[in-house]
């Protein structure tokens, strides 16, 4: 395929090159490709270049990357301003998700309101267990914003798994089936995909039709990855999206394995469609 949408791609751009994480720390995202069994990790890590970026998206059959704002992060930011800049300059390459700062809940629906406002922006990132102090994301200060969102159909997704909070409670099922329920019309992509309480969160995605899930690294050799496989092949095949968590891994590695895991007769669906419809809806 050459019509692939990556739905978490961090360019070495902006704050991506600052960031706690990621560029700064090459060694670690290189281990975290070798444990995903992706042999070599990107060359763009010490390359840092964005013109090598579009390289390797073009090689992998990546048409299009949705690259995540960070704000109020104990990892450091990615102002939003950032890929503004890179999504004004290229874009038929990248799509934004704007990053909200939940330092102080009382202003993250009005975070929301003005960055919708900006073309560069298709949704919403939240980060609530990486926040000062911590929020679960079913937390109520944090409803004025999902009903934003609501209202102006925009996709919000939800740093959700691996290690999105200070202990694993912070990634309970509960709070998501919760914040599903109460905000139906609300369309939720779980980053990290809700790892590692797999079975759990593919049964709330099963009874919430809003919710969709994007494991990115975590469906890579981790456990509970053939959960993520069997319901993609079949009733997930609608609300499960492909995403590298780049630069963590290799873009032509990702997708090969990707091809290789789920059912060729869904993979249009994975790789593109499902995340257009959420681009465009």
């Amino acid at each position: 395929m050459t019509d692939i949408v990556d739905f978490r791609l961090r360019p070495p751009v902006g704050g991506f090159l600052t960031n706690d994480l990621m560029y700064t720390v090459p060694a670690r995202t290189a281990h975290i490709a070798e444990v995903c069994g992706m042999g070599a990790p990107t060359a763009v890590l010490h390359s840092r270049s964005l013109q090598d970026t579009i390289a390797e998206m073009d090689a992998a059959g990546v048409a299009l990357g949705v690259v995540p704002g960070r704000r109020g992060s104990e990892q450091g930011d990615v102002p939003n301003e950032d890929i503004v800049k890179l999504v004004t300059d290229h874009p038929d390459r990248f799509v934004g998700y704007a990053g909200v700062d939940l330092t102080d809940p009382a202003t993250a629906a009005q975070q929301a309101q003005e960055a919708l406002r900006t073309p560069a922006f298709r949704g919403l990132m939240l980060e609530p267990g990486l926040a000062t102090p911590v929020l679960a994301p079913d937390d109520p200060r944090l409803d004025p914003l999902y009903e934003v969102a609501t209202s102006r159909r925009a996709p919000v997704a939800i740093m959700f798994g691996g290690n999105a909070g200070p202990d694993v409670g912070f990634t309970s099922p509960l709070a998501i089936d919760n914040l599903a329920r109460r905000h139906p019309g609300l369309r939720i992509i779980l980053v990290h995909g809700g790892w590692p309480w797999v079975p759990q969160v593919i049964h709330v995605a099963y009874r919430r039709r809003n919710i969709y899930l994007e494991p990115d690294i975590y469906l890579f050799g981790m456990a509970g990855w053939r959960d993520y496989v069997d319901a993609g092949n079949t009733y997930l095949k609608d609300r499960l999206l492909f995403a590298s968590d780049f630069p963590y891994l290799p873009l032509q590695a990702s997708v090969r394995r990707f091809e290789e895991m789920f059912d060729k007769r869904v993979l249009p669906r994975l790789l593109g469609e499902n995340a257009r419809e959420l681009l465009t809806a």
